[in-house]
């Protein structure tokens, strides 16, 4: 039940990053119809439950997104008819995003780009719309790469995890969560940007936990740090947040 769960996960991160909503919103029922089962294993669904649930919040953030693109489109070469029926999909979206968790600057950012489409006409983006586009926002905006690792998980200073990286060194966590981690190098060179690793996890506090996980560099620092960004979530490192969780260990505030 729980590799089946796991699958489930790994096909909702697939449906969201198409902004497929309701393809999305089917795994996670079914994800919680599984969890309740008698025989699941409860250290673990807990965890799966609130990763599902950032996932659905993930795919209507997308579908608002694709429905912008679209309604731009529409208002270069659609009638105003169209161009209204446009927004009000969009508006209908970001409710829905709004109540699964739609942050504060996803709202901001939605705002402005509302704001650039009311300004866009058949004859294209005016003036108005490319001093809206050019403003910065009032909150501080994160590069893309790093958007989801900041906003949408918890993340884990302690305990450092030991990251056995073959044909690169070994390398220990400054933080980590389930979609990836910031590690530090031992004076080893860095692997490079686009680097796909796989490593060997190992922590401290918990003797014999091991884990496999894989991911790609998205960053290297001046610092001789380095941030790898995981496709999914793995089992293990869900075992390992519950296990820190039940011995008092908490992550670090989103």
């Amino acid at each position: 039940m729980a590799r089946a769960a796991e699958q489930l996960i790994i096909e909702a991160v697939s449906y969201s990053a198409k902004g497929a909503v309701d393809k999305v919103e089917r795994c996670v029922g079914r994800i919680g119809a599984l969890v309740q089962l008698k025989g699941f294993p409860s250290e673990i669904g807990g965890e799966l439950i609130s990763l599902s649930h950032r996932i659905r919040r993930d795919a209507h953030e997308k579908q608002v997104s694709d429905l912008f693109d679209a309604a731009m489109m529409t208002a270069r070469e659609g009638t105003a008819n169209e161009r209204k029926e446009a927004l009000a999909r969009i508006s209908a979206a970001l409710v829905k995003a709004v109540k699964n968790g739609a942050d504060a600057r996803f709202c901001e950012n939605v705002a402005k780009r509302l704001e650039i489409l009311t300004l866009t006409t058949q004859e294209g983006i005016d003036d108005a719309a490319r001093r809206v586009a050019g403003r910065k926002t009032t909150l501080k905006k994160e590069p893309q790469a790093f958007a989801r690792e900041h906003r949408r998980a918890i993340r884990y200073v302690d305990p450092i995890l030991v990251l056995d990286c073959r044909g690169w060194g070994v390398f220990r966590t400054v933080n980590w969560s389930c979609w990836g981690f910031l590690a530090r190098g031992g004076g080893e060179e860095l692997p490079p940007v686009g680097k796909y690793l796989k490593f060997t996890v190992q922590c401290g506090l918990l003797p014999g936990f091991e884990e496999r996980i894989a991911g790609t560099v998205i960053r290297n620092t001046q610092h001789g740090n380095f941030v790898v960004e995981m496709p999914s979530m793995t089992l293990g490192i869900l075992r390992l947040m519950t296990l820190l969780k039940r011995n008092g260990i908490v992550p670090e505030p989103e």
